[in-house]
């Protein structure tokens, strides 16, 4: 589980709460391939709505709300290369 404290700045976050809602924002999924899954959902006119990396994964939040209430983030965990 994931939690969130909003500090400061626009964020998909920010706008959830400006929103006046409380509770669970999206919920993550692993994927292996993260780029494959976003053009999957975009085929079902699911669009992707925020997408980066972090330090050990990429990750796509796609605009699922008004199918389940939430957005599902997709997350590919980016394996480190050795050092030698």
């Amino acid at each position: 589980m994931e939690l969130i404290q909003l500090i400061d700045g626009d964020c998909l976050y920010k706008e959830f709460l400006d929103q006046g809602k409380q509770g669970l924002q999206h919920i993550g999924i692993y994927v292996e391939n993260v780029q494959q899954s976003v053009d999957d959902f975009e085929k079902m006119l699911i669009k992707s709505i925020q997408t980066g990396r972090a330090v050990r994964h990429l990750f796509a939040y796609m605009d699922t709300k008004d199918f389940f209430g939430l957005k599902i983030e997709l997350l590919e965990l980016v394996r480190r290369k050795r050092k030698y």
